[in-house]
């Protein structure tokens, strides 16, 4: 799915609160990507969804009020191929991208949730959700029915650095006092694609001898001063501030003190599924005894 904000959106983000009965806009849906991953060096702007060929509805009833067909005479690529955006109540609108065929061509622009807009074939079907009266591209999976999921991210190994090397952390392990750089392994993986690139969580938290450190949501995106920023009014970070060049999450800075530290990680889906991690860490002078 093309990255980027729909139609040059200038994107500044406040908590959302979205009321309403809103549908998957497919019936067998197949979450392959999520909102906010790492997506070849940018956030990813909505959710991606595969599965069988079938028919494509509007999560809730609207107007059609753009339609870009890449077969159209004097259009530049998208890069989302074949995509219509709907306006619906509240002042929100819904893109799909990708779409095999057109919407039907009448003189009635409103689509009712039970009316076909379009097919899901042989690709993948693209969905953003922006929020006009807020200014804000929203995490789908705020608004849309819960999945069945039962499956808890991942909290995969930790890294650790003091200069430009980052190095595995483990439990129990002395350290210098410092101050270090904190990243980890996080994924959320979909059980329809167990071998495909890991899914982003919605939520990584980190505490340090029980106080937090670092939070980070995968709610909506913001745009300010020609970039991109994730997450909530609370913490909202770049993509270089929350990815790794390998694409693990940078997860704050740690000021090692003398004696135990305990560190420890909490991964959570939109389903409420958790993972921990806990390490325990001892602060040494030099490289002598803590």
């Amino acid at each position: 799915m093309k990255k980027g904000i729909l139609l040059g959106l200038w994107l500044s983000l406040v908590p959302v609160v979205l009321s309403g009965a809103y549908q998957w806009p497919v019936q067998r849906v197949v979450l392959k990507q999520t909102f906010g991953q790492d997506d070849q060096g940018v956030f990813l702007p909505g959710l991606t969804l595969s599965g069988p060929p079938q028919e494509v509805r509007p999560v809730e009833g609207g107007e059609l009020i753009y339609y870009f067909g890449e077969d159209q005479p004097y259009l530049l690529p998208s890069g989302l191929g074949n995509f219509a955006v709907l306006r619906h109540e509240r002042n929100l609108l819904s893109l799909y991208a990708h779409l095999e065929s057109p919407p039907p061509d009448r003189p009635d622009p409103y689509f009712s949730p039970a009316e076909v807009l379009g097919v899901l074939g042989s690709s993948e079907l693209g969905l953003q959700i922006i929020d006009m009266e807020f200014n804000q591209t929203v995490n789908p999976l705020k608004i849309l029915p819960p999945l069945a999921d039962r499956i808890p991210p991942e909290v995969g190994e930790v890294f650790i650095r003091a200069g430009e090397e980052w190095r595995p952390l483990v439990a129990e392990q002395g350290l210098p006092w410092g101050d270090y750089e904190l990243a980890a392994e996080i994924w959320d993986q979909s059980p329809d694609y167990p071998d495909h690139q890991p899914m982003a969580p919605y939520q990584v938290r980190v505490f340090i001898n029980g106080r937090e450190s670092f939070s980070q949501t995968f709610e909506g995106l913001e745009a300010e001063g020609g970039r991109l920023f994730l997450g909530s009014r609370r913490s909202r970070r770049r993509f270089e501030e929350l990815y790794t060049s390998g694409g693990d999450f940078f997860l704050g800075r740690l000021q090692l003190s003398r004696g135990l530290t305990v560190l420890e990680i909490i991964a959570e889906d939109f389903q409420g599924n958790r993972s921990f991690k806990s390490l325990s860490l001892f602060g040494l002078s030099g490289e002598g005894t803590p």
